[in-house]
């Protein structure tokens, strides 16, 4: 898609090129070796060297510093994860559900200057970025507190399994296993195993992919009215 989307470009006019991500800092040195444009941004960039995923938003900010003016494209992320890109300084987004004809427009109204977001959805989505983030901070000093016994036993339940199921499995009884959920539902101060599982998902961060319609029907009020500055 990327090669293909240069020489759609190409023939616009614009000087694209399609740049293989082996690792992150790669893409930043490979960068240098142009005046700065746009760069089409995914998100999910495959494993690197270690094995670890690579996450296009850690390239934004090291881009942006270059100069470079970045559009990010998603296929697996949650609006959450959108402002969590534009809050490091993406111009726009675009949804690997449109289509390939949206895809070039986006990345041509930008490159004239337009198809910026506007101030107003980009001031929503970094406030949602930052309800997210200390949300994910609650989450994540709540989880802190249980023993390493109890995480399992949570995950276990994130899976869908009940106490007597993880009593078998895990060759105890059922009352050893109720104490622990009982620990678990205090240390993380919730009323019920529901909202330990919500904590656990959350902090997971594993969101649904987003649908293009919504992405058209958020877009199209970009759209529709005039850019301002």
């Amino acid at each position: 898609v990327s090669s293909t989307l240069a020489f759609a470009l190409r023939d616009k006019g614009f000087d694209a090129h399609s740049s293989r991500v082996t690792d992150l800092e790669a893409v930043q040195t490979a960068a240098l070796a142009y005046l700065p444009g746009l760069v089409l941004l995914d998100l999910d960039l495959g494993s690197g060297p270690d094995c670890q995923p690579m996450d296009g938003v850690d390239l934004i900010g090291p881009l942006r510093a270059q100069g470079w003016t970045v559009l990010v494209i998603t296929g697996t992320a949650s609006l959450d994860r959108i402002a969590d890109a534009v809050a490091h300084g993406a111009a726009n987004w675009v949804v690997k559900g449109a289509t390939f004809a949206e895809l070039v427009h986006a990345a041509v109204e930008i490159m004239h200057g337009r198809g910026q977001l506007l101030p107003a959805q980009r001031a929503d989505l970094i406030e949602r970025y930052r309800t997210a983030q200390a949300a994910q901070r609650e989450s994540g000093k709540r989880l802190s507190r249980l023993s390493p016994r109890e995480r399992v036993v949570l995950a276990r339940l994130t899976e869908g399994l009940n106490a007597a199921t993880i009593a078998t499995e895990s060759f105890t009884s059922i009352r050893t296993v109720q104490t622990h959920i009982h620990r678990i539902l205090t240390k993380l101060d919730v009323n019920s195993q529901g909202a330990a599982i919500a904590i656990a998902v959350r902090n997971r961060r594993q969101p649904p992919p987003i649908n293009p319609s919504l992405w058209r029907r958020m877009h199209s009020i970009t759209e529709d009215q005039p850019q301002k500055g």
